[in-house]
């Protein structure tokens, strides 16, 4: 679902985008695993594309405080 989610914020399609790493980020959230961050810096960079910098910047934060 992150790579369709990529593959969607390439193409320009913000929303189809979103969606995807929305959905993708549940299911790692829900399951667990390392790919939880990627998602998570996905969605950051996609919502910094759509001008909600503080919650792109917030997920960034985490993101890294994460590997801390």
């Amino acid at each position: 679902l992150n790579a369709v989610a990529v593959t969607y914020q390439r193409l320009g399609d913000m929303a189809r985008a979103r969606q995807y790493l929305e959905e993708a980020l549940a299911l790692a959230r829900r399951y667990g695993g390392p790919e939880t961050r990627v998602i998570e810096a996905n969605l950051a960079s996609l919502l910094a594309e759509f001008g909600e910098h503080g919650p792109a910047i917030a997920t960034l934060e985490r993101v890294v405080a994460d590997e801390q």
